[in-house]
């Protein structure tokens, strides 16, 4: 039934007439004579209007993210087809793009903050979960680019990207905005954020543009075990500085620097029925809470992400193109609690049970866990000035070192104090001494040299191709220091591994414009994520490869009845090979180590679209969304997988209906109100990648909407808004283990969430 009912939406998209680039932010772009907008992206690094970009991209721009009160990843998804999180903590996140995800250590949709690329192009620890998510206050646009972006963006890239464009200094006037909100969660914390942005001219060519922004993060689950209420709560702090300076009409510089602070008290994970004792058999009841909103820990997983990007952006014109050198240095540094005491070590036996038989008492035990990115980058590019044909060029060069810092301590339940060594001793090279838990640190560092190219050739005005190349080199150096203690006895320091990873990426794409404001693309693409050194314990692998995907799209993106209607219909296939995957072997000290490694093919195959109308006057309805078909394609043993297995996290359907109306309410002032319906399929949690503890488990569909209204008069204004309004329980991460008494754990959306919006322009 419910195949039926989503089969028929699509028909009725289809039938609408057939696509054009429907965005989100699209209805705030035309103005009342119903014209489109000049909607400009850089998603091919040069400034283009959407309607004529030949890729798969959604462009939502500063005044949406605003209004829809879009502040993070996972806000983000609701408004792009084919775009979906893994939500663990607040600041630990999975991208996924078109299906690309086997629940790997590595990333495989890349973040980019104004041409600087900011992520960990290695996959040692969990780097995939740590993209920047970048707070959206004073931002020009959020560009997402679905299916690989490699040939210009480089490395990680293979399934899409994450472009933060921030806005530039304007030395032509001061201006500033401010802005206050209060909000509450029901049966949670009532929170408030603070706001402001100011742009002052420096002379006639100069400019200073200061952004920051406060937001409390509100608290709503409750840990009995220690008597707190509303222990996940925390906050967010973000600066971000620029200075502009045109030096002369042909010169042009730019330094920006940004910093961002997310600091939780605890996770936002909840216990959950699961199927702990049972991890292969997942009982029907298994996503129902155990008591509401709760979650007992001995160790809240308190968590403290903060990163700093510091870029440089120089432009210098040439008469027949534009010379841009981009320097770029960024720091990201996450600390981590975690409470690995009612996890299990074995099915029904927990880590606390396992271990406190060697202390002779009751022990919890506490993980401690930071991560760490230090990465330089450095990129000349040329670009040649619009014509019949138009290239660009450059070479880009990165270093990267990070580090993966895990380490387990006992603590006494009795009385919440370190409980020490424990009496029983440890052989460590025929000397009996007593012993700790244990834990690793494991730095990697790496050197990417690139070199790309890309062409469009116009054939007339109605038909253009285009080709682009880069080759990427990299680097890496990895070495471990194994805390001595009952996880690690021999050896103490594994010897350092190098590895050397060269891969090519292509693209290539044609276009049609049949008629004016009406495009038919078709795009061939390949992605990849390098391959890297692996800690050497025998009998382990010394490295993993890389593995590659393929895109081949095609698309139709139109605009018609005078840019009442807009729309957009995309259908991909992307083949996936050498799949990244998280893996676990024995080593001959008889401990079982977590790594990376490589297993089988998969396939995603899907539709995209996005449908705008403007039936009247202030009246917008926009209905986007994507279906994702993304399987094994090949056995994956050590993934835990069959062929035919879904993905994980990758919802079958997913759409979205936005209903938008503004109103003249006088000569100065406008009311608007708005609503989005929002429906993510069902998923599967991981895979089980050779655990015993958990398993390739149905995710149940959740529907959410959300709603606001405001008046904006003159230079104020004044919203009021509902997420969540029915107050849905939706499971964004499971886990069929690790929840107090032997449990399971899930990350729900926030719950309903009312809050208040004053604002004022100066």
């Amino acid at each position: 039934m419910e195949k039926n009912m989503h089969r028929a939406l699509i028909f009725a998209v289809l039938a609408a007439g057939t696509s054009i680039a429907g965005t989100p932010a699209l209805a705030q772009q035309i103005d009342e004579s119903g014209d489109i907008g000049d909607i400009l992206v850089t998603a091919n690094r040069r400034e283009q209007r959407l309607a004529e970009v030949p890729l798969s991209i959604t462009a939502v721009t500063g005044d949406d993210l605003r209004m829809r009160q879009i502040n993070n990843f996972q806000d983000l998804t609701a408004q792009v087809p084919g775009f979906v999180v893994q939500s663990l903590t607040p600041f630990q996140n999975r991208l996924i793009i078109r299906g690309q995800n086997s629940g790997s250590t590595g990333a495989s949709v890349a973040t980019v903050v104004d041409d600087v690329p900011f992520n960990f192009i290695t996959s040692r620890g969990s780097s995939g979960l740590l993209a920047a998510n970048v707070d959206t206050w004073d931002l020009e646009r959020i560009e997402v680019l679905r299916g690989p972006q490699g040939t210009l963006y480089g490395a990680v890239a293979q399934g899409g990207l994450i472009k933060y464009v921030t806005k530039k200094p304007n030395p032509e006037k001061f201006e500033g905005q401010a802005e206050g909100s209060i909000y509450g969660v029901k049966d949670g914390e009532v929170q408030g954020s603070a706001r402001v942005v100011v742009n002052t001219p420096l002379g006639q060519n100069a400019a200073f543009r200061l952004a920051a922004s406060y937001e409390g993060i509100p608290g709503f689950i409750d840990n009995p075990l220690l008597n707190q209420t509303n222990y996940n709560g925390g906050e967010k702090i973000a600066l971000r500085g620029s200075l502009l300076w045109n030096a002369t009409d042909n010169m042009t510089f730019r330094v920006t620097v940004t910093h961002q602070t997310l600091r939780s008290d605890a996770s936002n994970a909840v216990d959950v029925v699961g199927a702990a004792r049972t991890p292969r058999v997942t009982p029907g009841n298994a996503f129902d809470p155990v008591a509401g909103y709760t979650a007992d820990r001995y160790h809240p997983a308190e968590s403290d992400n903060r990163f700093t990007i510091v870029a440089g952006e120089a432009n210098f014109e040439l008469g027949f193109g534009t010379l841009t050198s981009l320097t770029s240095y960024g720091k990201l540094e996450t600390t981590f609690v975690g409470d690995v005491t009612v996890t299990n070590a074995a099915p029904g036996v927990t880590n606390g049970q396992a271990f406190s038989p060697l202390w002779g008492r009751p022990i919890s035990i506490k993980q401690d866990q930071t991560e760490a990115l230090e990465k330089f980058n450095q990129e000349l590019r040329i670009a040649s000035n619009p014509g019949k044909i138009e290239w660009q060029g450059g070479l880009f060069y990165s270093t990267e070192d990070t580090v993966f810092d895990q380490q387990y301590f006992p603590f006494n339940i009795s009385d919440g104090q370190p409980a020490g060594l424990t009496v029983v001793p440890l052989n460590v090279n025929g000397v009996r001494q007593p012993a700790i838990i244990g834990g690793s640190i494991q730095p990697v560092s790496a050197e990417t040299y690139a070199g790309f190219a890309d062409v469009t050739l116009h054939l007339g005005s109605r038909f253009e191709v285009a080709a682009g190349a880069r080759y990427t080199k990299t680097d890496q150096t990895s070495t471990s220091d194994l805390i001595l203690g009952l996880l690690y006895s021999t050896p103490a320091n594994p010897p350092s591994s190098s590895v050397s990873d060269s891969d090519w990426t292509y693209s290539f794409s044609a276009k049609w414009t049949p008629i004016d404001d009406t495009i038919i693309y078709g795009r061939i693409a390949n992605g990849f994520r390098p391959g890297g050194p692996l800690f050497a314990i025998d009998p382990a692998p010394t490295f993993y490869s890389s593995d590659q995907t393929v895109n081949y799209e095609v698309g139709i993106r139109s605009s018609f009845l005078d840019g009442k209607v807009n729309a957009e219909l995309t259908g991909y296939i992307i083949d996936w090979t050498d799949i990244q995957i998280i893996t676990r072997f024995l080593a001959s000290n008889g401990v079982t180590y977590t790594t990376t490694g490589n297993a089988g093919k998969a396939q995603s195959k899907g539709l995209e679209w996005a449908l705008n109308i403007r039936p009247t006057t202030g009246l917008s309805v926009g209905f986007l969304g994507a279906y994702t078909d993304a399987t094994l394609s090949t056995d994956a043993a050590r993934l835990g997988g069959f062929a035919g297995d879904q993905l994980p996290y990758v919802p079958d359907w997913s759409y979205t209906l936005n209903v938008d109306y503004r109103v003249p309410l006088g000569e100065e002032t406008e009311g608007y109100v708005g609503l989005s319906y929002n429906h993510v399929g069902t998923r599967f949690s991981d895979f089980s990648t050779g655990s015993v503890n958990s398993s390739h488990v149905r995710l149940p569909a959740y529907e959410t909407v959300n709603m606001f209204a405001g008046v904006q008069f003159g230079n104020y204004g004044a919203q009021v808004y509902v997420r969540n309004l029915t107050n849905e329980f939706g499971v964004t991460s499971y886990n069929n283990s690790g929840g107090f008494n032997q449990t399971g754990t899930v990350t729900p959306i926030q719950p309903r969430t009312i809050g208040l919006v004053l604002s004022a322009r100066f």
